[in-house]
């Protein structure tokens, strides 16, 4: 299942201060990662898609890791208990 375009605007904006954070620019954490300045870019920009293992670098180059964490949705919760 593919990202919405909400849920990649979210993540990049995620990137993007963890990035700053890090003191980092757009072409540091492309160096880092194998893409380019403007790879890095859309990604925080949500305009480009990004894949589980693009994030785990991404975090990794700001010195993060990813944690995964999940959560029934309400209206899946309440169909199992009925």
């Amino acid at each position: 299942m593919n990202a919405t375009p909400d849920r990649n605007h979210g993540l990049g904006r995620h990137l993007r201060a963890l990035r700053r954070m890090a003191s980092m620019t757009q072409a540091d954490v492309g160096a880092r990662c194998g893409l380019t300045r403007t790879s890095i870019a859309n990604i925080e920009a949500g305009k480009q898609p990004l894949t589980a293992e693009t994030m785990h670098l991404m975090a990794a180059a700001g010195g993060c890791r990813v944690r995964v964490h999940f959560e029934r949705a309400p209206q899946l919760a309440t169909a199992a208990e009925g």
